[in-house]
């Protein structure tokens, strides 16, 4: 089931919206794990994002990935989705965005986390559970 790591090897990625909640952080370490290249662009500052961007930075040293994970922080450039292989968006990104429409406009690929974990992994089978109160337990 590795396989499907080497599709993202050497892939050039934008991830937006890394989030101070941490949400970002896993599939953003799944990328750089995988040898993507990869921008991570968020509106929030990196003072705001500190420990999410510490966290990222430690765990690139760890797996010692060959493309350093650039930061974009504080902005969103439209530069950064052109000439991309694929776009992952946070799920509070609006579709509506004017990154997010330069990113179809030029043809890439925008997925989300789910999106891209069930692509990965066709064969699990999936039950979601939705909804703002009453998941925990």
């Amino acid at each position: 089931m590795q396989d499907y790591k080497q599709q993202f090897k050497g892939k050039k990625i934008t991830v937006m919206g890394l989030g101070i909640l941490g949400r970002g952080l896993g599939y953003t370490k799944f990328l750089a794990e995988c040898g993507a290249d990869l921008i991570v662009t968020d509106l929030k500052t990196k003072e705001q994002l500190k420990t999410s961007v510490e966290l990222i930075t430690n765990y690139e040293l760890k797996i010692k990935n060959k493309k350093k994970i650039k930061f974009v922080l504080g902005e969103h450039r439209l530069e950064d989705f052109r000439d991309r292989d694929m776009i992952i968006k946070a799920a509070g990104v609006p579709l509506d965005s004017i990154y997010i429409k330069e990113a179809q406009k030029n043809r890439i690929p925008i997925e989300m986390d789910v999106s891209l974990f069930i692509k990965c992994a066709p064969e699990v089978i999936l039950i979601g559970i939705t909804g703002t109160r009453g998941k925990s337990m």
